[in-house]
This record gives C-alpha cells, structure tokens and sequence, in this order.
C-alpha cells in the first residue's frame, strides 16, 4: 500500500525522482498512464497486469468501458534508472501539466502513486477542504463513514 505526499521536480530530460520509500516497490519495472482529474498513476507491474486482467472482461459496446481503455491502455512502461528516476514522456507530461524544473507532487494512493501538478494539487486539496461535509455525505452514501 502507498502513502504519503513528496514534492520533487522534473528534470530537463523529463525525468522525475521516486521517493526512495517507493523504489522498491518498482524493482520488476512499472506503468505509468493518465489518470483521472489530470493526474498521471504509476502503477507495480505486478498490479498493472492485474488491473489488465479486470479490464479485459469490460466488452466492446460499453462507452465507458472503451473510455476507460483508452485513458489507461495509452500510458508507458520502463524501468526506474539506477537513481531511481523514472521517465516520463512528453505526451503524458502535457496530459499533466508537468513542466521541466517544476514541481510535481509525488503522492501514494493504495494500489497506485499518482504525479500531480503542484497548483492542480493545491486546488483539489483545496476543494475537498471546502467541501468536506459534501464530501463527507458522499463517503457516507458509498459506506465509508469516518
């Protein structure tokens, strides 16, 4: 399970440090794709063919389902370098809006780690502070009551 909240920045080549409490995690190599809310999610290769395995039971005729292909089938696969940097390419930079020698908030979200423009984070951190207790009755209605 990942947790937690870093901040590094990208570098000219579009290279990004993976917090050094994430890196083994990543030892068999990872997948990085678009996210939902214009983040990117880097998943274990372990979890990506997992994921893959659910996702091959969706049919053809489900728009959604074909949306759902598309969003996450588009991503990129490799390896961390011996740094511990993974590569980012500039499709998926641009989906982001990840800029080089910006910064780019590294958070830990269960089964996956999600890349996060640093003002697209603020303002979604922001928002669900403003509207906790919609949040709070949507989590409700979902069975999560804190």
């Amino acid at each position: 399970m990942f947790f937690g909240e870093h901040e590094h920045s990208l570098d000219e080549k579009g290279r990004l440090i993976l917090p050094a409490r994430y890196r083994a995690a990543f030892e068999q190599g990872f997948f990085l794709t678009r996210g939902l809310e214009n983040c990117l999610w880097m998943f274990t290769m372990p979890v990506w063919h997992q994921l893959t395995a659910r996702l091959s039971e969706s049919g053809l005729t489900s728009l959604p389902a074909r949306q759902l292909d598309r969003l996450l089938y588009s991503g990129s696969e490799g390896p961390l370098d011996k740094q511990g940097r993974l590569l980012i390419p500039p499709s998926l930079r641009s989906f982001a809006g990840l800029a080089e020698n910006d910064p780019v908030v590294v958070v830990g979200v269960k089964n996956r780690i999600e890349l996060w423009n640093l003002d697209r984070w603020q303002a979604l951190t922001a928002q669900l502070g403003e509207n906790g207790s919609d949040f709070a009755t949507a989590l409700g209605e979902l069975g999560l009551d804190l």
